[in-house]
Parts: C-alpha cells; sequence; structure tokens
C-alpha cells in the first residue's frame, strides 16, 4: 500500500488505531461488544505501507459494528468523561467524538 491511501485508510471513521481500541476495550462493560473488540485487534491489521517504521503498537483495523453497539461505546464514553478531568477527559472527550464520526458514517451521514 501506498503511503496516501495508507493516510486515506487511517483516517476514515471505520478505521481505528490499537490504542483507541484498547481503550475502548478497558472502558466497555458489556462484554459482547468488548469481545467483538478483541476479535477485531487478533484480526489482520491494514497493510503499512513498506517503508512503514512502526510496529504494532500504530495498527490500524477496520471495525464494524452495528448502529447500536457504537451507541453502546459511545454512552460508555459519556459516562466516563463525566467522571475525569484534565488530560484524562480531553483523551476521552477525543476518542468519543472518534466514536461518533463513526456513527455517523454507518448512519449514512
Amino acid at each position: 500500500m501506498d503511503w496516501p491511501d495508507y493516510k486515506r485508510m487511517c483516517e476514515s471513521p471505520n478505521h481505528f488505531s490499537r490504542w483507541a481500541l484498547e481503550l475502548t476495550r478497558g472502558i466497555l462493560r458489556e462484554a459482547p461488544i468488548a469481545r467483538k473488540i478483541v476479535s477485531t485487534m487478533n484480526g489482520r491489521p491494514l497493510e503499512k505501507p513498506a517503508d512503514h517504521r512502526g510496529g504494532p503498537e500504530t495498527d490500524y483495523f477496520r471495525v464494524e459494528l452495528d448502529d447500536a453497539a457504537v451507541r453502546r461505546v459511545i454512552a460508555a464514553f459519556a459516562a466516563r468523561i463525566e467522571n475525569s478531568a484534565g488530560r484524562e477527559r480531553r483523551r476521552l472527550a477525543h476518542l468519543c467524538k472518534v466514536w461518533e464520526e463513526y456513527l455517523e458514517s454507518i448512519e449514512g451521514g
């Protein structure tokens, strides 16, 4: 894969970094969605350009959840954001926004 295609895929709403998925899995209380996240991370990551220097920590994965599951993910983040402050709150709010963008994309928005 070349760099422009890789960057486009990484920026698409249905591709999430390993970091984002690991944080999401840690926040979720619903086992079925958490298992789906783990299954996604255990799958094949997005192909990287030949000269990409990052290891597995820089992997991106295509996520396929239905809108109801994504709404539950967003709700879990919202609840966690309420009980956090400072840098942690900003980090969670950013990731919640990423999930909201994914929801918009699967709803046709």
